[in-house]
């Protein structure tokens, strides 16, 4: 991985590629930057390490879907199995 993990001196943000974890009131938020450039809120974490543990699952999440883009989940259209009615239910 090329990024690199940067904290600003004097702050609590925690900075790599897409993604930053900034001490906010005791709490860890974790947050991304979409295409427009604005900040999206992901989560909040008790502890740092939860929150590395959550930006290094979606760093590897992005990582696999580049190599393997036909990884993408996929949902199909199943129609849902209907259990039959119980007697006490009918009216």
């Amino acid at each position: 991985m090329t990024d690199e993990i940067e904290m600003k001196p004097g702050e609590s943000t925690l900075t790599t590629g897409n993604y930053s974890i900034e001490m906010s009131g005791g709490a860890l938020q974790i947050f991304t930057i979409d295409a427009n450039g604005g900040r999206v809120w992901i989560a909040n974490a008790g502890d740092p390490q939860t929150a590395m543990d959550i930006v290094e699952g979606l760093i590897l999440v992005e990582t696999k879907r580049f190599y393997h883009p036909d990884t993408t989940p996929t949902f199909e259209d199943k129609p849902e199995e209907t259990a039959p009615v119980p007697p006490f239910l009918k009216r």
